[in-house]
């Protein structure tokens, strides 16, 4: 993996996101493949239709459902407007 301090250059990391201080949910996000997956019973179960915005440094789903911020590590899920906190646990 490369990281450059500025622009997030990460190529793929494993994120651990927070719901309410508990984890709730596992992500393989590859920013080379442009793809997100998630932990689901010891499988890796990955995410359609995801789309990188290099310029804002984000990843989502096509209907902007979830989004990914790769410089402030949160998820924003649906109309929730406080992002869940996430931190990566495997570069």
């Amino acid at each position: 993996m490369f990281v450059s301090c500025g622009n997030v250059s990460a190529k793929e990391e494993i994120w651990e996101c927070y719901w309410r201080e508990k984890a709730y949910a596992t992500y393989k996000i590859d920013t080379e493949k442009i793809s997100i997956a998630s932990r689901d019973r010891g499988k890796w179960v990955y995410l359609k239709d995801i789309v990188y915005d290099k310029t804002n440094q984000n990843m989502s789903n096509s209907d902007g459902n979830n989004i990914w911020d790769l410089i402030l590590k949160t998820q924003i899920v649906g109309d929730n407007p406080s992002p869940n906190q996430c931190k990566v646990i495997d570069p």
